[in-house]
């Protein structure tokens, strides 16, 4: 099992390129061509940022990387801050009424992308080694990094559901966020949450590079992945990293973002739940609480399970690359 979540894994870190990559090009498309930019643009824009970044931890120091990518991450935590702030300030707190809610099955389904989105903090892991005190900085990393994003999560949901109808949201779809300060700061906070937003998507593609080279460099290390990926490419970079380039753009122009998102989801969920099994059988070596990884296991089944009636369902073809992806996963474990 160890050998297909660690395949599962890779996956999702792909697929988690290619969701904030099509941000990047939906954001970027808005900013540079109007809001009827097309969907070829789009893709366009996002390759071009997956190429930049490639390029970026192929051939630049690691050390630099990470300092540029600390000093992104602080102006867009700053700038999406004052976002919370003001439209929190200004919000119509009738619109979060429970009367506007979905369905509950409908909002159990949303969950499962909320899984994705924090799917990505495990990557954190493999930074360890870029790190002076490993033991001291990894644990603080984590719970600083989950603690800070939780807090805005929550903050720009109440922020832009509080300034927006829900049709609203809707229909701005993933630019919502640049939507929901216009009626506050006018065009001009338009183009400011826009332009937010490209930093913010564009580190996160830089952040998931970053994070690539660290994992392939272990995994081929301890025998997990083939040692021809941990070749060195470029001045900095690993033959994975190239790999990963291809493999994510050949994603990008197959699906558009909300069927990625779909696909992180599902793959996303099943690690989990895999990972919770594995513990329940390390738990004498952990010592973590019982209770609460069978907590955590079943709120992973239920979501599943509800995500899959609700989305996928709807979603042949989503479902179809899904299988495929567990499919190349077990392949690629049984035969290395």
């Amino acid at each position: 099992m160890t050998g297909i979540v660690s395949w599962l894994f890779y996956v999702v870190g792909e697929v988690i390129k290619v969701m904030v990559a099509l941000s990047f090009g939906s954001y970027a498309g808005i900013l540079f061509f109007g809001e009827d930019v097309a969907p070829e643009a789009t893709k366009l824009l996002a390759l071009v940022i997956i190429a930049v970044m490639a390029l970026l931890n192929l051939q630049a120091d690691r050390d630099g990387v990470a300092r540029v990518q600390t000093a992104i991450v602080w102006v867009v935590i700053a700038i999406l801050g004052g976002f919370a702030f003001i439209t929190i300030r200004h919000a119509d707190f009738s619109l979060l009424s429970p009367t506007n809610y979905p369905p509950a099955r409908s909002i159990i389904s949303s969950v499962a992308l909320t899984f994705f989105a924090f799917l990505g903090f495990a990557l954190v892991a493999f930074s360890a080694g870029d790190m002076e005190n490993p033991r001291r900085d990894l644990p603080k990393a984590m719970y600083l990094s989950l603690i800070i994003t939780t807090v805005l999560y929550v903050a720009i949901a109440i922020g832009v559901y509080g300034m927006l109808q829900l049709e609203e949201v809707i229909a701005a779809g993933n630019t919502a966020i640049a939507a929901a300060a216009a009626p506050i700061l006018g065009s001009a906070g338009f183009v400011i949450m826009t332009t937010c937003a490209c930093f913010s998507t564009s580190s996160a593609v830089n952040s998931q590079f970053f994070a690539t080279t660290g994992v392939i460099t272990y995994l081929t290390q301890i025998g997990q992945f083939p040692p021809v990926l941990g070749n060195k490419a470029g001045a900095n970079g690993n033959v994975g990293v190239v790999i990963s380039t291809i493999f994510v753009s050949i994603l990008t122009l197959l699906f558009d973002l909300s069927e990625i998102a779909s696909i992180g989801s599902a793959v996303a969920l099943m690690i989990f739940m895999m990972v919770g099994i594995a513990h329940v059988r390390l738990i004498k070596e952990t010592g973590a609480n019982l209770v609460i990884i069978y907590l955590s296991i079943i709120s992973v089944v239920v979501t599943l399970v509800v995500f899959a009636v609700e989305t996928l369902s709807q979603e042949p073809a989503t479902a179809l690359a899904i299988v495929v992806f567990l499919a190349l996963s077990v392949g690629a474990d049984f035969f290395w």
